[in-house]
């Protein structure tokens, strides 16, 4: 169906829908922007492309077509998270197909493939695309006065969630108590089981400065992932947000601590906040003499103490040869020494590629080198 608010139907994005069964389904009777059932219900509207298969695709086939699709429009709308188990909800400010500085934000798409965007809920309601805003990226801004999104239900059962945001805001004004996120659905209040909020910093209910930073939250059992707003009360419609929002990520889950560790590094990176705000300098998970950090950066498993950035050496027939396992997205510099003592000299740049590096140089009238090699997550 197409998204829409107890019916009435929403904006949508240029966008990828999917929608999958495992059993018990036919492939008949089928009415392409119309209910088959009553021949109503018709959708209004552009569909650039319609794809069936008689089976469930797998996650990595379903990736595969995903990115084909986004090469093929041009939509770029994959989740760029190092975590995707649970993932339910993920808006990035810079993968809004359509927007440019200044446009208002009717439909912000969810970058999981089964989910639906994020639609305001009129024009007048909409936060506004601000590029270059946030350490060099876009946000949404909101307000603080009517601007919201209604994200809705993600899941209606109970259970264990997390969210992060990418949050700033140097606007104080607006209501007291202000939500960067709410879900409501019944009850007497709005963060009582089960139902949840996220809350501006404030003073007594007056909103406080938000430096630009990563806000988490998180809950065991007993949580619903549905009527939620963004950046107001869910509860009471008010109590609205005036800032920016960069990013919003839902798990269905919460998320290990290693998991968390993975993401905050990713985050912090890409919108250059201060790891060590969100990463302790020292913390080695997996005990293996490398910090979790030095692990982060080499690309190697936190928790694999057997999973660490390492280099073979040898020589043969007359040859150094140096050789590594590389990871995407990473830089390897090797330097070379004869004598320990002298400066390392650098000898060849590789970018990683998931793939065994090697580098070799002949041993000419050296009888012996010394090699390192530095890496570096540009």
């Amino acid at each position: 169906m197409r998204p829409n608010t107890n019916g009435a139907p929403l904006a949508v994005a240029p966008s990828i829908v999917t929608q999958s069964y495992s059993s018990g389904r036919h492939i008949d009777g089928i009415d392409l922007a119309r209910n088959a059932q009553s021949t109503n219900n018709y959708f209004k509207g552009d569909i650039a492309e319609v794809v069936i298969f008689d089976r469930e695709l797998t996650a990595l086939e379903r990736g595969d077509v995903v990115d084909h699709l986004e090469q093929k429009y041009g939509l770029n709308l994959s989740s760029d998270l190092p975590i995707q188990d649970g993932l339910l909800l993920h808006l990035d400010a810079a993968k809004i197909p359509g927007a440019s500085d200044g446009s208002s934000i009717g439909s912000w798409a969810n970058l999981v493939p089964e989910g639906f965007p994020a639609t305001a809920e009129s024009g007048e309601a909409s936060p506004i695309l601000q590029t270059n805003a946030l350490s060099g990226m876009p946000v949404a801004r909101f307000d603080g006065t009517n601007d919201w999104l209604d994200i809705g239900t993600l899941r209606a059962a109970e259970g264990a969630l997390e969210v992060l945001l990418i949050v700033q805001s140097t606007d104080t004004g607006g209501s007291t108590w202000q939500r960067f996120i709410s879900a409501f659905t019944s009850g007497t209040n709005g963060w009582s089981a089960p139902n949840w909020q996220v809350m501006r910093p404030n003073t007594n209910g007056a909103p406080l400065t938000v430096a630009p930073s990563i806000v988490t939250q998180s809950y065991s059992s007993g949580r619903h992932i549905g009527g939620i707003d963004l950046a107001r009360n869910a509860q009471a419609a008010n109590r609205y947000f005036a800032g920016d929002i960069a990013e919003v990520v839902v798990f269905d889950r919460q998320l290990t601590a290693v998991e968390r560790k993975e993401l905050n590094y990713h985050l912090a990176r890409k919108y250059s906040f201060t790891l060590s705000t969100y990463l302790d300098p020292d913390a080695d998970s997996d005990n293996d003499g490398r910090t979790d950090l030095d692990e982060l950066i080499a690309g190697t498993r936190l928790n694999d103490p057997g999973h660490y950035f390492s280099l073979q050496a040898s020589v043969t027939g007359g040859h150094f040869q140096v050789s590594w396992d590389s990871v995407t997205e990473r830089e390897y510099v090797v330097k070379r020494s004869f004598d320990l003592l002298l400066n390392w000299e650098e000898m060849g740049t590789f970018i990683g590629n998931d793939l065994e590096k090697v580098f070799e140089e002949s041993t000419g009238e050296y009888p012996k080198a010394f090699y390192t090699i530095e890496v570096t997550h540009p």
